[in-house]
C-alpha cells in the first residue's frame, strides 16, 4: 500500500496546488490596472450606438396618432374611423379641385383602418460636435414637436381606377409626403371598394387587407405598375392627396432626450447618483481634459489606443504583467493536472491488480464518496480552471499580443481534456472502492 499512498499524496499535492493556481487566477481577473479607461470607452461606447430612429419611435409612441385624422369639432371620441368616411364624403367629394359627386357607403359596412405616421422634429446629436457637445445634448430637457395636419386644405393629387360608383372606405393613412416643396406636408390615401358583400367579416383580422403590400409603394410606383399592368381589380381604387400642417410642441414630458435616454436604460450607464447628486459621464469625466474637445469618434480611437498600451495591473502597489499571466496561468493549470492525470492512471493499475484496501494513510477529498467532495472536486479540476482562464482572455484581450491569446488558448483547450479525463479515472477509482467496501 505505501505505493498507493504515496501516488495519493503526489495527487493530492496537485489537486491542492490547483486551488493556489485559482485563487491566483481570480486574483488578476480583479486587479486594478494602473489606468483604465473601460469606464469611459463604456459611456463613449453608448452615445456612439444610440439609433435615432429608436428615439423618433420613441416620441411617436406618446402621440395620440388618431388626432391626426380628419375629425370634426362635434365628433365622439373614439369614431375616428366614422369620421375618416363623412371627411371624404362631405370635404374631399365636393372640392372645387375634384369636381366629383360620388357618395361613400356606410350603412352596415365595416368601419375603415387607419394608420397615421406622424412628421416630428426634435434637436439632433452633434455627431461632428465635441464631447462638451455631447454632454450639453444629453442632457437636454427640450421637447420634440410634431405637425399637425389642416384638414382644411387637402386636395387630390392621383386617382387610380376611380370607379364612378359609391364605393367603400376599407383604409385611410397618413404620412409625410414624397415632395421635396414643403417638408412639412403630409400626403394621404384612401384605399376602396365597390361592390363589396354585406355579409364579409366585420373584425379586421379576418378581413382581406390587400392594401397592405401597396401601403409601401410610392406614388411612381404605383403609376408605373398601373401603366405595365392591371395594378387594382375592377373593385378596387385608390386616391391620394396632400394636406398642409402646423407645428406644435409636444406638450407630455417624455419627449425629451434625456427621458428617453432614461426610458431606454441607457442613463444608468450615462450616469450615477451619489451623495452629491446625479453626475453625467462620471468615467468620460475622469478623462475630460484629455477628450472634452474632441469629436465622438477621436474620442474612441484615443482611448481604445491608450487602453491597448496599458497591460498590467496593479497587484498590492506593484505592477504586474497581464501578458505573463495570461499565458501563465492555463500553463500552470495544465502542468498541474497533467501530473494528477498520470497519478491516477498509476492509481488506477494498483487498484486493479492488489486493490486498495485504505485510503486512511492518505485522505484526500477525490477519493471521498460524498456528494459535497464530488462536487468541489469536479468545479475545482474542470470548471473553475476553464472559467477563470477564459475570464482572463476576454479581460486582456486587447492589451496583449495575439500569440499569447493563441497559447493561452491552447493550454486552455489541453487542460479541459486532462480535467475531464482526471475525473473519470477517479470516478471509476472511487466506485471500485465503494463496491469493494460493500462486499467487505
Amino acid at each position: 500500500m505505501s505505493n498507493a499512498n504515496e501516488a495519493i499524496k503526489a495527487a493530492r499535492g496537485s489537486h491542492r496546488l490547483g486551488f493556489l493556481v485559482t485563487f491566483t487566477a481570480l486574483v488578476m481577473l480583479l486587479a486594478p490596472f494602473p489606468i483604465d479607461y473601460s469606464r469611459p470607452l463604456q459611456e463613449a461606447y453608448v452615445l456612439r450606438d444610440l439609433q435615432l430612429s429608436d428615439y423618433e419611435r420613441y416620441i411617436k409612441t406618446g402621440l395620440e396618432s388618431n388626432t391626426l385624422l380628419p375629425h370634426s369639432k362635434d365628433m365622439i371620441p373614439g369614431n375616428w374611423e366614422e369620421e375618416i368616411t363623412s371627411y371624404l364624403q362631405t370635404y374631399l367629394t365636393s372640392n372645387s379641385a375634384t369636381k366629383r359627386k360620388w357618395l361613400i357607403q356606410r350603412g352596415d359596412f365595416p368601419n375603415p383602418d387607419w394608420s397615421v405616421n406622424p412628421i416630428v422634429i426634435y434637436e439632433n446629436p452633434p455627431t461632428n460636435g465635441t464631447m462638451e457637445k455631447w454632454l450639453e445634448w444629453v442632457q437636454s430637457s427640450k421637447p420634440a414637436k410634431y405637425y399637425v395636419p389642416d384638414w382644411n386644405t387637402a386636395s387630390f393629387s392621383m386617382s387610380l381606377d376611380y370607379p364612378g360608383k359609391p364605393p367603400i372606405i376599407r383604409h385611410f393613412s397618413v404620412r409625410k409626403s414624397e415632395t421635396d416643396r414643403h417638408p412639412d406636408e403630409y400626403a394621404f390615401r384612401a384605399y376602396g371598394e365597390i361592390n363589396a358583400q354585406q355579409n364579409e367579416p366585420k373584425t379586421r383580422s379576418e378581413r382581406n387587407n390587400w392594401w397592405t403590400e401597396l401601403e409601401s409603394k410610392s406614388r411612381r410606383d404605383l403609376v408605373e405598375d398601373r401603366k405595365k399592368s392591371a395594378l387594382l381589380d375592377e373593385n378596387k381604387f385608390i386616391i391620394e392627396g396632400e394636406v398642409d400642417s402646423s407645428l406644435r410642441e409636444i406638450r407630455y414630458s417624455g419627449a425629451g432626450v434625456k427621458r428617453w435616454l432614461i426610458a431606454s436604460g441607457n442613463w444608468d450607464i450615462l450616469s450615477v447618483v451619489t451623495e452629491l447628486g446625479e453626475t453625467v459621464f462620471p468615467g468620460l469625466r475622469e478623462k475630460w481634459s484629455e477628450v472634452r474637445n474632441q469629436p465622438l469618434n477621436e474620442a474612441i480611437n484615443y482611448m481604445e489606443e491608450k487602453q491597448r498600451k496599458i497591460q498590467d495591473v496593479s497587484l498590492f502597489g506593484i505592477s504586474v504583467s497581464g501578458q505573463l499571466f495570461v499565458v501563465a496561468i492555463p500553463f500552470a493549470y495544465l502542468v498541474l493536472f497533467l501530473h494528477l492525470f498520470i497519478h491516477l492512471r498509476y492509481i488506477k493499475r494498483i487498484q486493479l491488480t492488489n486493490g486498495l484496501d485504505s485510503i486512511t494513510e492518505a485522505p484526500w477529498m477525490g477519493l471521498y464518496n460524498d456528494r459535497v467532495a464530488l462536487s468541489v472536486t469536479t468545479v475545482s479540476i474542470v470548471a473553475a480552471p476553464l472559467i477563470l482562464a477564459v475570464a482572463n482572455i476576454v479581460r486582456y484581450f486587447e492589451r496583449v499580443e495575439l500569440y499569447a491569446v493563441w497559447l493561452s488558448t491552447i493550454c486552455i483547450v489541453l487542460v479541459l481534456f486532462v480535467g475531464i479525463f482526471s475525473i473519470r479515472i477517479l470516478s471509476e477509482i472511487r466506485d471500485k472502492l465503494v463496491t469493494n467496501e460493500v462486499i467487505a
